[in-house]
C-alpha cells in the first residue's frame, strides 16, 4: 500500500482541535475519525504528491522549503509527522492567509513549465516516492502532475470561498 497525499478544507473549530493532542498517540487517535471519515471538502492527487514536490522546487518533499509558495503548494506551511511502528502520518496546514499567495504561485504552472523542469536524473537523485516513479512515461507523469496542479488550484480557490484552511496530508 503506497503513500497518497489528499487535502482536506477545515473550519477554525476542528483545525484548533487537531492541534491540541498532548501526543502523538492522542493524534493519531484523533485524526482518523476527526479527519479521514469527515465529510469536509478534499481532493487527493495520489502518488504523484513528490514528483510534483521536485519538479516545482527541484528537491524531494521531505526537504520542504521555507516560505517557498510551491513547495508549500504541496505540502503546506506548518508540517508535523507522527509516526511509530504501526502508523505514520504527515500533516500541515495551510493557513486561509496563506493561500491566496500559494494559489498565485501555482496559477503560471503549466504543461510547458513542467515539461521544462521534469529531470528523471534529479529525481533518482532526489530518491522520490515512490521508487522508481521518474520511469514512468514522462507524458503521463507529466499529465498526472497537471491534473493535481489544476486541482489544487481550484480546491484551493474553494477554499478561500468558503474562508476554510486546507491541511495537507500524507498517509
Amino acid at each position: 500500500m503506497g503513500r497518497n497525499a489528499s487535502y482536506i478544507a477545515i473550519d477554525d473549530g476542528p483545525l484548533d482541535e487537531l492541534g491540541k493532542p498532548e501526543s502523538d498517540e492522542e493524534f493519531r487517535q484523533k485524526f482518523p475519525d476527526g479527519v479521514e471519515e469527515s465529510d469536509w471538502p478534499r481532493i487527493v492527487i495520489g502518488k504523484v504528491w513528490d514528483a510534483l514536490h521536485c519538479t516545482l522546487t527541484g528537491v524531494t518533499a521531505a526537504d520542504p522549503i521555507r516560505d517557498n509558495r510551491l513547495s508549500e503548494a504541496v505540502v503546506g506551511v506548518y508540517p508535523r509527522i507522527y509516526d511509530d511502528d504501526d502508523y505514520s502520518i504527515y500533516v500541515s496546514v495551510i493557513d486561509l492567509e496563506n493561500l491566496p499567495e500559494i494559489l498565485k504561485a501555482l496559477w503560471p504552472i503549466d504543461e510547458s513549465f513542467l515539461q521544462e523542469r521534469f529531470d528523471p536524473k534529479v529525481m533518482k537523485q532526489q530518491r522520490l516516492y515512490p521508487t522508481g516513479i521518474w520511469q514512468d512515461d514522462p507524458g503521463q507523469l507529466i499529465g498526472e502532475m497537471l491534473s493535481a496542479v489544476v486541482e489544487l488550484r481550484k480546491f484551493m480557490t474553494q477554499a478561500i470561498s468558503d474562508h476554510r484552511h486546507v491541511l495537507a496530508t500524507i498517509v
